[in-house]
């Protein structure tokens, strides 16, 4: 998959930590927020972007991730809210 440098935790605004890994010749994500840690539904990984959905305080939201370097920078869409989010990575 060629992720191996993209496989690490992420400090991001309401996601505290996002770590990416590879499980079962796949994608997978854990995610920690607020409301604790838990692993994330289906992990899509294309282009250095990374594509995910994730609850929060009762509603879903899909993010959508390019990770450049040593950050990554996208968007959240859910309802009742969308916006941008924007993390580094933990080192």
């Amino acid at each position: 998959m060629g992720l191996r440098r993209d496989l690490t935790r992420w400090r991001a605004r309401q996601i505290h930590a996002l770590k990416l890994h590879e499980e079962a010749g796949g994608l997978a994500a854990d995610v920690e927020t607020a409301q604790g840690e838990r692993q994330l539904g289906p992990v899509k990984y294309e282009n250095s972007i990374v594509t995910f959905k994730v609850e929060y305080q009762g509603s879903m939201y899909t993010l959508e991730l390019k990770i450049s370097g040593d950050k990554l920078a996208g968007t959240y869409k859910g309802d009742p809210a969308t916006g941008e989010v924007k993390g580094t990575r933990k080192k």
